[in-house]
């Protein structure tokens, strides 16, 4: 009978409890012949003592958590309870870990059902229970006992774990956050699609673990219309491996997004064998340690946290459209935090940056014009950085509004710099200001990088009315303490010396200043 039932120990032992010994005998007859929860219910008319639970409370225990416990002829057993879901694989193991105890598990389900039970099926003296699939939703309860329950004999200490390997579910079904999926790809079945919901914002790992086969796994993420947002082939931790991967991702949208688990090839692959898919969000106070795992902001967001010698700097991420004029404020909520704001593009080049001036408790990028359509970042930190030393928590905004010029030209308002690029692509970039008759205005262009030969022009209405070349320090361009004529729009064309027939290229900073 190998290890069906609690009786398949010798005969010797429920001798020695007042039985007969031929009883056993006839149980295990019944045993094969009758259904589970019938045999489990003649059991209890045999020992009443097991249709009672013990006095003591329920242990709540959850996956992939270990506990402790004692049992004696005072307590012969112990009950856990976890919540669990349809399709999911478990594993309970109990060891002994001290006295001559000899365990026994059971695992059974809220209606009472026996779901299924271990004597001696783990390594020395342990009760296994391997791989069992839940059949429903809802709370099961782990007994946690001994040989031959309250008419045992052994006792002492015992290790007990529950895990999750992971759940099989249908294609088509819903998963959540933490799910760990078990599936498998055919020629029949090239793919396996699955559902989740998420919120803008959240950050998400797609992992895809080939488990048996030759499979070459590749996850596909779409959106709620199917248009594919990320592939993801070659697990970036787990280089030389079939497995696929998709990191540090940003859902775009709240709603339901889609996960196609396939193969290399999709349809015309010829791999196949079965995976592991797990779907993780990333908590946020992971979030924002980096820029490949930036935090994202709207215009109008407020976000708080906290800079110190662990975590020097934070980083953040918007979507900005060519000619809408963001600013930004970092203000110290708490410590002695020396404020620092950098404004970034995509590739990480700095645009913009305050910080580090009085008052030392606050940061601020006004009135910036984004030169192209795409990803901003942000980053909030500290003076000097990693090198510094203050610290605390702060509130960081970010506002955003459409410039006057649309996107055919960039603003700029007084007392702000912008950063830009002259290229034989781009010989020239127009900004334009609000001005009012009377103010008196400083502009400046200079040269950052490269051979970049600076030249300057003010219009107003589409008209010339100033320019400079070389005032600049001999190079640079320079239109200094201009009297503006009336109220009105004005535009300040930065460019190369003979604009598109000019030969000079490389990086400039133009400044505008009123008085």
């Amino acid at each position: 009978c190998r290890n069906w039932s609690i009786f398949c120990k010798s005969k010797a032992r429920f001798v020695s409890t007042g039985f007969p010994a031929v009883f056993p005998e006839m149980l295990l007859r019944f045993y094969v012949l009758l259904p589970a929860g019938i045999f489990i219910g003649l059991l209890y008319l045999v020992f009443p003592a097991l249709a009672h639970a013990q006095d003591e409370d329920n242990t709540t225990i959850g996956y992939g958590e270990t506990v402790n416990g004692t049992l004696d002829n005072d307590r012969f057993r112990s009950l856990y309870t976890f919540s669990g879901r349809q399709g999911e694989i478990i594993t309970i193991t109990m060891i002994a870990t001290g006295g001559d105890l000899d365990p026994y598990l059971s695992l059974v389900d809220s209606s009472g059902r026996s779901v299924a039970f271990s004597d001696d099926n783990g390594d020395g003296n342990a009760a296994f229970i391997d791989s069992i699939r839940l059949s429903l939703d809802g709370s099961y309860f782990i007994i946690a006992t001994r040989f031959g329950h309250g008419q045992g004999s052994t006792t002492g200490e015992y290790e007990l774990q529950l895990q999750r390997l992971g759940a099989t579910t249908s294609p088509g079904a819903t998963i959540q956050f933490g799910d760990s999926i078990i599936g498998e790809i055919t020629d029949d079945s090239p793919q396996v699609v699955y559902v989740f919901s998420g919120q803008r914002g959240e950050v998400i790992d797609l992992r895809m673990l080939r488990t048996s086969g030759n499979l070459d796994t590749l996850i596909d993420l779409a959106n709620a219309q199917g248009q594919i947002l990320r592939s993801g082939d070659d697990d970036p931790s787990e280089s030389g491996t079939l497995n696929a991967a998709i990191m540090n991702y940003t859902l775009p949208e709240s709603g339901y997004y889609i996960i196609v688990a396939t193969r290399y090839g999709r349809r015309s692959g010829e791999t196949r064998g079965s995976f592991l898919l797990t779907l993780t969000a990333i908590p946020r106070d992971l979030l924002g340690r980096s820029p490949a795992n930036a935090i994202l902001m709207d215009y109008g967001a407020e976000v708080r946290s906290s800079i110190s010698a662990e975590v020097p700097q934070r980083f953040y991420f918007f979507e900005g459209r060519r000619g809408e004029v963001v600013s930004i404020q970092m203000e110290r909520t708490q410590g002695n935090l020396q404020t620092v704001a950098i404004l970034l593009d995509e590739d990480l080049n700095e645009l913009a940056r305050d910080g580090g001036n009085q008052p030392l408790d606050r940061a601020r990028i006004t009135g910036y014009s984004l030169s192209k359509d795409g990803d901003y970042y942000i980053m909030a930190t500290r003076v000097d950085f990693s090198d510094g030393s203050t610290a605390g928590d702060f509130a960081l905004t970010l506002e955003g509004r459409s410039g006057i010029g649309g996107s055919a030209f960039l603003e700029i308002v007084y007392d702000t710099e912008v950063t830009g690029v002259i290229s034989d692509e781009l010989p020239y970039e127009t900004f334009i200001f609000q001005g009012d008759e009377g103010d008196i205005v400083t502009i400046r262009m200079d040269a950052t990088s490269d051979n970049l030969d600076p030249l300057l022009t003010l219009y107003q209405d589409g008209k010339q009315i100033v320019f400079d070349d070389d005032s600049g320090d001999g190079k640079n361009a320079a239109i200094i303490d201009f009297r503006l004529p009336e109220d009105g729009v004005y535009q300040i064309e930065a460019a190369r010396f003979n604009r598109a027939e000019g030969e000079t290229t490389g990086g400039y900073i133009l400044t505008l200043e009123e008085g």
